[in-house]
């Protein structure tokens, strides 16, 4: 039987795994990219972060600061993201959009849950970062937040979703993040509140200075 996470607010051993994955992916992205190894280990970060944004979207005590927060180191973010990747948003965005998702279904009103859709629907015209696979891992961990088995195979629903329109096959080795998200031990790792949310543009800035050094090739 599915047992419900007993994860304490104070341990941030999985943010630090998502920021470690999230690092080694875009360091094979921008500097390595005939190295695949980089890339899959990667895979391992959204998920997290995902995971963290549907606790989080729990745990605050205030959904739509959470939100404005999230947007605006979208926002900061941005700029250097465009140089990083020239087309689209940044990851922030996603998660902004999986938090006004959740905010919107938790409501009892079936009106402001139905406002739910125009943002799912908004995928088709907004580039986010993963799209709308992106924002239904999001409402998925929401959903199955304490049960395991439930996540596992709206997981592997997600992935065939994702395989099939994007033809990127190396998605499906997400799944591989679950065993972290449900067994990673609290070690007790505090993070600053901001960290998180900083480490993204400036690592993004860091290895683009990195690439400018070494030059083309």
């Amino acid at each position: 039987m599915d047992q419900p996470l007993q994860k304490p607010v104070y341990d941030d051993t999985l943010k630090l795994i998502a920021i470690l994955t999230m690092l080694i992916d875009h360091t094979g992205y921008l500097l390595f990219p005939d190295q695949i190894a980089w890339r899959l280990i990667g895979r391992l970060s959204f998920p997290i972060f995902a995971f963290l944004v549907a606790r989080g979207s729990r745990l605050t005590r205030s959904q739509p600061r959470y939100l404005l927060r999230m947007l605006t180191y979208g926002l900061i973010s941005q700029l250097p993201y465009s140089y990083f990747v020239p087309h689209g948003l940044n990851i922030f965005f996603t998660l902004a959009a999986g938090i006004a998702l959740i905010f919107l279904v938790s409501r009892q009103n079936l009106a402001i849950k139905l406002l739910a859709l125009p943002i799912l629907a908004s995928t088709w015209v907004v580039d986010y970062s993963y799209g709308l696979y992106g924002l239904l891992l999001i409402l998925a961990f929401h959903f199955f937040y304490d049960k395991p088995a439930l996540m596992a195979v709206s997981f592997t629903g997600l992935s065939w979703y994702y395989w099939m329109t994007t033809h990127v096959s190396i998605q499906a080795l997400a799944m591989a993040a679950l065993p972290f998200i449900y067994s990673t031990p609290h070690t007790g790792i505090r993070l600053p509140k901001h960290v998180g949310y900083l480490f993204y543009p400036v690592h993004i800035i860091i290895l683009l200075s990195i690439k400018g050094l070494l030059g083309p090739g």
